[in-house]
C-alpha cells in the first residue's frame, strides 16, 4: 500500500522532557474529536509506528463505492486510518494515509483543535541530492527518483523527473547534475532493490507501508546528514 504524507515540527513537547515526547503527541490527538489513538495494529510493518482512526463525512479517496465500507455499523461517517510516527530524538512527527487528501484533513482538524500547530518540516533536498553523489564516504543510498526544477530555459523547459536504479552513477546526470535544483528524490538502502522513500523539500512523503523500516533508515539519515532545514 502506498501512503502519502508529511514531515513536521511540534513546538508541544514537554521541554523538561518529564514525559515522553510520544505520550505528549498522543495525549494531544486524544483532543482532537475525530481522531482516535487505534489498537488495532494491523498493516504495521515497525513498532515504531502508530495507527489513528481520522472520522469524516467526507469521501476522501475519489473512490466512493470502495469508500462504502468504511462506514461503521449504524453511523453516516468513514473512517480513514491515519500512520503516525513520533520521533522522540529529533522530535518529527510524521502523518501519513493512503491519499495526500486523508493526510490534509487529519492534520488540519488537527491544527484546529491543538495548539501549537503542526508544521511542515523544510528538507535541503538539494543537499541530499549531493551527499548521494559524493564518493568520500561509502555509499549507503542509491538515488531512484529524480524531480529537478531547470532554470536558464525560460518556460521551454521548467523541470525535468528521472527514474533509475541507481542515478547518481549515470554519466547523463553526474554531466548535467550542476544545471538542475532537485526538488524531490526517491531512494533506496544499498541493500534493497525496492525504492524506501520518495522525500521533498517541502517535506513530503511518499513511502510503501510495508517498508516504514526502510523509511526509517532514510529519516534517520536525513536527521544526521543535517539536512532538516528547519
Amino acid at each position: 500500500m502506498q501512503l502519502y504524507g508529511y514531515i513536521f515540527t511540534w513546538d508541544g513537547f514537554d521541554p523538561d522532557g518529564a514525559t515522553s515526547n510520544s505520550q505528549t503527541f498522543f495525549d494531544a490527538v486524544r483532543r482532537v474529536p475525530t481522531l482516535s489513538v487505534s489498537n488495532n495494529r494491523s498493516g504495521l510493518t515497525s513498532k515504531k509506528w502508530s495507527k489513528l482512526k481520522f472520522r469524516s463525512s467526507r469521501f476522501l479517496m475519489g473512490e466512493p463505492e470502495e469508500e462504502q465500507q468504511l462506514r461503521m455499523p449504524g453511523s453516516n461517517d468513514l473512517f480513514y486510518d491515519v500512520y503516525v510516527r513520533v520521533n522522540n530524538r529529533t522530535k518529527a512527527v510524521v502523518f501519513a494515509a493512503q491519499r495526500y487528501a486523508i493526510t490534509d484533513s487529519a492534520v488540519g482538524v488537527f491544527n484546529a483543535f491543538v495548539n501549537p500547530n503542526l508544521r511542515r518540516r523544510v528538507i535541503d533536498v538539494e543537499g541530499m541530492t549531493k551527499r548521494l553523489f559524493s564518493t568520500d564516504r561509502e555509499k549507503a543510498f542509491c538515488l531512484t527518483y529524480f524531480l529537478a526544477d531547470v532554470p536558464g530555459y525560460g518556460s521551454a523547459l521548467t523541470s525535468i523527473s528521472l527514474y533509475g536504479d541507481d542515478l547518481a552513477a549515470s554519466d547523463f546526470l553526474m554531466d548535467e547534475r550542476q544545471n538542475f535544483t532537485a526538488r524531490q528524490i526517491g531512494m533506496r538502502s544499498v541493500s534493497s532493490r525496492s525504492e524506501a522513500s520518495r522525500i521533498g523539500n517541502q517535506g513530503t512523503l511518499q513511502f510503501r507501508r510495508e517498508a516504514m523500516t526502510d523509511l526509517e533508515r532514510v529519516l534517520n539519515f536525513t536527521y544526521q546528514e543535517n539536512f532538516y532545514a528547519t
